[in-house]
């Protein structure tokens, strides 16, 4: 996978109804409210148990790729209703891999918004 290079400015997505933010600790209630939704972990995480020191350590390590890639985590709203998170993060086989991830509860599946998310991404290569 190639990234485009950029000097010192993160990228932020863009599409035509969400907003993207990019995810702080600032944003922990948020984020671990999401990553706790039983649909998500059903999908995202295999059912497992989430606890706030996995959503600080999933932050943190958004904030490295950030550091590292310009892209990481970040907080997807709908018409400022916080609907989900996705983006860009390390895969857990091995390292150096990116992968691409997003998460909806149930209640903002359906939408369409996966496939908005992915094609905003994807303006990053």
């Amino acid at each position: 996978m190639t990234f485009k290079k950029l000097e010192s400015i993160n990228f932020l997505p863009s599409s035509k109804r969400l907003t993207y933010k990019m995810i702080s600790l600032d944003d922990i209630s948020s984020f671990e409210s999401l990553a706790r939704n039983s649909y998500i972990r059903e999908y995202l995480m295999e059912g497992m148990e989430v606890t706030t020191d996995d959503c600080l350590q999933w932050i943190d390590e958004s904030n490295k790729l950030f550091e590292e890639k310009k892209v990481g985590l970040y907080l997807v709203y709908e018409n400022d209703l916080l609907v989900g998170y996705a983006g860009f993060s390390r895969a857990h086989e091995r390292i150096d891999d990116i992968e691409v991830l997003f998460a909806f509860s149930k209640n903002h599946s359906g939408k369409g918004f996966a496939t908005e998310v992915c094609g905003a991404l994807v303006q990053f290569f």
